[in-house]
């Protein structure tokens, strides 16, 4: 953002982020989040990894980040359009978070609570936003 952002304007509440990508033709905004999972060798790993991503508790780690940007872009959506200068009708764009690693374990499947993200791996992410059109 900072190479559109010349006059400093990106709001320190966005944070930063992987890809954020407007579609013009679907009116609808990726918030995506890349991420490299360390491979799993055992269930003490997983479980490492588990709360990388959704903490401890809910509300932690990984998705936390990934939510709390989303709910900034939703509430600053005007903003944000205005900054990066996409062009935008009068209907404020849609916006889906993504969560994209090479591998996807069990819990991206059937995560420890309800999320709106969805989890992608890396091979599929050019399918999926295929299929959004």
């Amino acid at each position: 953002m900072h190479k559109r952002d010349k006059k400093g304007n990106h709001p320190e509440e966005l944070g930063d982020y992987d890809v954020l990508v407007f579609l013009k033709q679907i009116n609808l905004i990726l918030n995506i989040e890349c991420k490299h999972l360390n491979q799993v060798f055992c269930l003490k790993d997983a479980k490492s990894l588990r709360e990388d991503i959704f903490g401890k508790e809910k509300g932690k780690g990984y998705i936390e980040k990934i939510i709390r940007r989303e709910n900034y872009l939703e509430k600053e959506t005007k903003k944000i359009i205005k900054i990066m200068k996409w062009p935008v009708d009068k209907n404020l764009p849609e916006i889906i978070s993504l969560f994209v690693s090479k591998n996807l374990y069990w819990w991206a499947i059937n995560p420890p609570y309800t999320t709106n993200i969805k989890f992608i791996t890396v091979d599929s992410l050019g399918k999926y936003i295929s299929n959004l059109k």
